[in-house]
């Protein structure tokens, strides 16, 4: 039962930073359209870990389990190849050269 408490934490802590980072003014750049992109991916991963918890408290289906843990996966996925493209935005960056 503390595995689900863990995974409503999670998701709770995922919509405070999103409210945080919306409510917060910025720069509209590149690395904050990526960031926001994460942050909303991060929200669907832990709601869909929160569903698996449900689902398998609940529902003794071994085939929706399935399909559920390949879609968070797939999310997962998802946020570590935004998570790779954002610190490449980052430390990419072209320096100028002024003589």
């Amino acid at each position: 039962m503390s595995n689900g408490y863990i995974v409503g934490c999670a998701l709770v802590i995922s919509i405070l930073i999103t409210i945080m980072f919306s409510i917060k003014s910025r720069v509209t750049n590149i690395e904050a359209k990526i960031f926001k992109k994460m942050l909303f991916v991060n929200i669907l991963e832990s709601l869909m870990t929160n569903l698996i918890f449900i689902v398998a408290i609940t529902i003794d289906s071994t085939f929706i389990l399935k399909i559920l843990n390949r879609i968070d996966v797939i999310l997962i996925i998802v946020w570590c190849s935004l998570m790779f493209y954002y610190i490449y935005r980052i430390t990419s960056k072209k320096v100028e050269q002024t003589y």
